[in-house]
């Protein structure tokens, strides 16, 4: 039950100070998870945010309360989803009153310039690690080919995610089954 608590905490602190979309949460989620608390291998998180990332809704909420739920069961799941939810409600209420009085600020222009570049960081933090994991599993030459794939089809072809996602499952049954 204490392993609980600290998870909630610690996912508070992640929600109340990590600004951006679902994948800035992932490396935080992953130092939380895997090396501050223990609760995943670095293989198994990278395995469950490849399968939360394949299925609708917000990717830190899916984390935070599958973690919850493994650690803890549906009290777990629960207390966890609640963590990961409703500070963002109250943040969203007090954020939309005061970008309103100040959408027109300079300061809040340099605010969002300043901000994008760090983003990006994030996300290429991100894609770094995964690709890592993917040419330690399928080796250099197959997981630069499938990088190379899913980015030609999603950034050049417009292809939904869904339909790579399928595809990249069809291919591993197949591979496993080869």
């Amino acid at each position: 039950m204490i392993m609980l608590w600290r998870l909630v905490l610690e996912i508070l602190v992640i929600v109340l100070f990590t600004f951006g979309g679902g994948a800035v949460f992932i490396p935080m989620f992953e130092r939380t998870l895997v090396e501050s608390l223990g609760i995943f291998s670095a293989q198994t998180y990278t395995a469950i945010v490849a399968v939360v990332n394949s299925l609708p809704g917000v990717t830190g909420g899916k984390i935070a309360s599958y973690a919850g739920f493994y650690e803890a069961g549906v009290l777990g799941f629960i207390l966890t989803s609640l963590a990961f939810i409703v500070p963002g409600i109250i943040m969203m209420v007090i954020a939309y009153k005061f970008v309103n009085r100040m959408k027109q600020s300079k300061i809040m222009q340099n605010i969002s310039l300043y901000i994008k570049p760090i983003v990006v960081g994030i996300f290429l933090s991100i894609i770094v690690k995964f690709l890592d994991l993917s040419i330690q599993g399928l080796g250099w030459i197959e997981g630069v080919i499938i990088f190379a794939l899913a980015f030609y089809l999603l950034d050049q072809r417009k292809m939904q995610p869904i339909f790579v996602i399928v595809g990249a499952i069809v291919y591993g049954i197949i591979r496993i089954n080869i």
